[in-house]
């Protein structure tokens, strides 16, 4: 294989590890959403505040 040739195949590769890159964050920036979604939920049905949560959490790292 040619040196151009591999120059272009490793730019094509490279275009294509930026795209996927892309879609990584993209979806583990929906999940996360997703996570945060799921957790003030719970605080919802729990009938508590993020604030309340977080002092309580802080309180038990502290044990």
């Amino acid at each position: 294989m040619s040196l151009q040739a591999l120059q272009a195949k490793k730019e094509k590769l490279l275009i294509k590890r930026d795209k996927l890159n892309e879609q990584l964050k993209a979806i583990t920036s929906q999940i996360e959403a997703e996570e945060l979604a799921t957790i003030r939920n719970i605080l919802k049905q729990e009938n508590m505040s993020v604030e309340e949560a977080g002092k309580l959490l802080r309180g038990k790292k502290e044990e």
